[in-house]
This record gives C-alpha cells, sequence and structure tokens, in this order.
C-alpha cells in the first residue's frame, strides 16, 4: 500500500510539472514564395508564409522567425514580446521596405532580437513604442533611405541588456540612434537601462549619429564604432546618473571625420551625473567642438566625475571645451594624456554663470599641444585653471607674452597655471586594433625630473 501511495504521489508531481512547464518556442519560416496559409509556416520544405506580418500576427511570446532571401513591402507590428527574428542570407539579400509608413517596424511589446536585414523606405525604421523591460538586440542591419530615425527608443529601457552592434547607418536627413530624442534640445524622457551597448557600428553620411538622453541607473559602453559625416552631432549624451542609482558611461575607441566643410559638434556630453569616461577616440576634421562637456553637476544629484584621456582631436574648431559647470555637488574633470594638434584652439574653459562656476576642479595635465592656430589654452573663467606638465609644441613652453616672452610653444590667454611643462611630447601613438589608439608615455616621465620652471607670476602662483 505504501508503494501504491509513492507512485500515486509521483504521477501526480509529475503532472504538475508537466501542466507548469511553458510551451516550446515556435519557429516560423518567411519566403516571397510562399503562402499566407495557417497550413503553412512551420516548415520551409513544405511552404513558408509569404508576408512577415502574416508570421508575426500567429507567433507566440519567445518564438522564431526565419526569413529568406528577398524584398518585403511591409510596414510591421509587433505585439508579441521576446520575439527573435533572423535572416538566412543577411542584409544584402534581405530588404524590409516600409513603403512611406511612419515605421517599417513598430514594436510593441518587450523584447526583440533583430539580425541581418535591410530597412528603408520609411521615416523610421525600428520604433520601440513600449518600455523594454527584457533584452533586445539588432545586429548586422543596414539602415538606408530612412528620413527620420533609424533605431529610436520612444518609451524607457527598464532593465534590458540592450545591445546594437555590426549595423551601418547610411542616409543624409536621417538620425542613426536615438533614444527619447533625436538631437541637442530634444524633447527627452525619462528612461532606466540595465546596461547599453552600442558596438562596432558605422554611422555615414547623417544629420546625427546616436543621442542619448536620461538614463537613470546601470551601464552605458559606446565603443569602437566610426562617425563619418555626421554634421550636426556624431554622438551626444545627456542627464547620465541619479541621485538614488550609479550610471557608469564609457565612451572609447570611437573615430569621428568630416571630410569637408563641416560644423557641428563630434561628441556632446551634458548634465553628466556620476561617472563618465571619454577614453582613446580619434577626432578629426572641420567640427566647431570635437568633444564639448556641459553643464556637469547641473541636476546636482551626486557626485560627477568625467575623465577625458588618451583621445586624438585635430583640424578642429575647438578641439575640446567645457562650460557651464554646476558645482551643487562636489566634481572632477580630468584632462589627461590627449593629443590636441592642429586645431583652432585646443582646449576652451567657458564660464557661463560666474556665480556657480568652479574651475578647481578642472585638471589639463599632461597633454600634447601642438599646431594650434590661435590657442593652445583659452581659460574665459575668471579663476585659474590647473594646466601644469603639458608639451605645448616647443621646450621653451608655451606663448604667453607677459610671463614667458621667450616661449616658442603654442600660445596661452587668460588665468593659466602652465609651469612647469614638459619639454618633449610624449610619443607612442599606435593604431589600435579597435580604431582608437594606444599610447605610450615613457619620454614625458624622464623629462619630470628635468629643471622645468620658469618662475613668472603664473609658474610661482
Amino acid at each position: 500500500m505504501r508503494y501504491r501511495w509513492m507512485t500515486v504521489f509521483l504521477v501526480w508531481a509529475l503532472a504538475l510539472v508537466v501542466l507548469a512547464a511553458p510551451a516550446s518556442a515556435a519557429t516560423w519560416h518567411v519566403s516571397p514564395s510562399g503562402t499566407d496559409d495557417p497550413a503553412f509556416g512551420r516548415d520551409p520544405a513544405e511552404g513558408a508564409f509569404r508576408t512577415l506580418q502574416y508570421a508575426l500576427d500567429r507567433a507566440g511570446e519567445g518564438d522564431e522567425i526565419v526569413v529568406g532571401p528577398g524584398l518585403y513591402e511591409e510596414s510591421l507590428v509587433i505585439t508579441a514580446g521576446s520575439l527573435r527574428i533572423r535572416s538566412l542570407q543577411g542584409a544584402a539579400r534581405t530588404i524590409l521596405d516600409g513603403g512611406g509608413a511612419p515605421s517599417a517596424l513598430a514594436v510593441r511589446a518587450s523584447g526583440l532580437v533583430f539580425e541581418g536585414f535591410t530597412v528603408t523606405g520609411a521615416e523610421q525604421g525600428l520604433l520601440f513604442e513600449v518600455p523594454q523591460g527584457d533584452d533586445v538586440s539588432i545586429v548586422s542591419c543596414l539602415f538606408d533611405g530612412l528620413t527620420a530615425q533609424a533605431i529610436h527608443f520612444s518609451a524607457p529601457l527598464d532593465g534590458a541588456e540592450t545591445i546594437i552592434e555590426k549595423n551601418v547607418f547610411l542616409g543624409g536627413g536621417a538620425f542613426g540612434i536615438s533614444l527619447a530624442g533625436q538631437s541637442l534640445g530634444g524633447d527627452i524622457a525619462r528612461g532606466a537601462a540595465t546596461a547599453l551597448v552600442i558596438d562596432d557600428n558605422d554611422f555615414i553620411d547623417l544629420t546625427g549619429g546616436i543621442s542619448l538622453g536620461r538614463i537613470v541607473r546601470g551601464t552605458v559602453e559606446i565603443t569602437a564604432n566610426d562617425f563619418i559625416d555626421c554634421l550636426s552631432f556624431g554622438l551626444v549624451v545627456e542627464e547620465m546618473g541619479s541621485a538614488a542609482e550609479p550610471v557608469e558611461v564609457t565612451i572609447s575607441d570611437n573615430r569621428f571625420a568630416v571630410n569637408g566643410p563641416g560644423g557641428g559638434t563630434a561628441l556632446y556630453l551634458g548634465n553628466a551625473e556620476r561617472t563618465t569616461e571619454i577614453l582613446r577616440n580619434q577626432i578629426r576634421g572641420a567640427f566647431s567642438y570635437g568633444i564639448r562637456l556641459q553643464r556637469l553637476g547641473y541636476l546636482g544629484s551626486s557626485r560627477t566625475r568625467v575623465t577625458v584621456a588618451e583621445n586624438v582631436l585635430s583640424g578642429t574648431g575647438t578641439a575640446l571645451a567645457v562650460d557651464s559647470l554646476f558645482p551643487l555637488l562636489p566634481g572632477e574633470v580630468a584632462i589627461e594624456r590627449n593629443h590636441l594638434y592642429e586645431n583652432d584652439e585646443g582646449f576652451r574653459l567657458v564660464e557661463a554663470k560666474a556665480a556657480r562656476f568652479d574651475a578647481s576642479t578642472v585638471t589639463v595635465r599632461n597633454n600634447n599641444f601642438a599646431g594650434n592656430g590661435i590657442w593652445a589654452l583659452r581659460n574665459d573663467a575668471a579663476v585659474d585653471l590647473d594646466a601644469r606638465n603639458n608639451w605645448w609644441g616647443d621646450e621653451t613652453g608655451p606663448k604667453e607674452s607677459e610671463d614667458n616672452p621667450g616661449g616658442q610653444g603654442d600660445g596661452v590667454t587668460g588665468n593659466v597655471l602652465y609651469a612647469p611643462w614638459l619639454r618633449e611630447a610624449f610619443t607612442g601613438t599606435e593604431e589600435s586594433e579597435s580604431g582608437g589608439c594606444a599610447l605610450g608615455f615613457s619620454p614625458w616621465l624622464a623629462a619630470l625630473a628635468l629643471p622645468l620652471l620658469f618662475l613668472g607670476r603664473r609658474g610661482s602662483s
């Protein structure tokens, strides 16, 4: 009797497990030669669906849709969560044409893997209309012929890992990626991301490359992307961080270039809270600003630390600018080990609101300035800027008529503490595998032991 009851119990428990187990995900197939009929779609050998929307209407949460090569002239809507949509033969042979609709693909459910498509013929490519709590991956796609944004998140990322990598974004009037705001001063909505990774993408001939606004917790990594001829901006990052949650932002190993008449800003960081690192980026061409940092600490919610290091900037109007600092809480801006050459201005500190401005948190150390046409460094603030131990393009130091009349290097102006300076540039710039720069600094380490002081007023302050 005891064994009979044990057998009954095991059967009952097994039944509960079977009933509780989720249904297995289905795989659906789509091909231009298919048929939109419920009898099809399961097996490509026996017949696929003809349209993507027919497959999407039948897909359930977690299903996969496999798409054969061809042209799909559709404006799609996704209502099932956590779908995977992938092409069999890649973006060159699998084209989604939105036919002039507001979006080629509107996502109204959480979570999506989208891989290997050309997306064209619409105002927006992928439009995410609901909060994304599940993971999102957009990989190996080509976005071309769009008039607004290629990828636009109009609702927050909230607890999702979002990966956008190995895509190409083309098109004269369009923007590449936007999170609740497509440009400087745009309408930005609050969002919270666990992780946002934008890696190894090409942004070519766009109005703007990437615009991100108000991510209040998690990590953001923007790495190894190329921004070519994005004339209004390459990358805009605004309002990262909050009082309650940390945000760590890394912008590294990207390349920004404009070939011909330029304008705009290559990399803009505004209203940053917590920690941001801008590392090993290359910026070349006639940008009005190479890197511009503005209103750091404005929100006053957390300690701000921004590090700008090992970047190479050339040919810009102002290579690097910091302005409108609001030190509501202590913060730091470290500008170090950068190459700034052949710009109109190398570095500029701008005082916009004197009553709340604090330049004491800004340091400019161990950088190379050379061949900058107007100034290597300009300080518009009424307080001293610490710019000691830099190379100014000549062993005699910077050109400054009052306190260093013998200086033959690039000029400095304003309240600048520039002595001691380096007697030779640090060297070792090499092209890295990711397209950034690897920098070695042994020559200036040796130079620090030399008698570098010119004891003028600025040097002895």
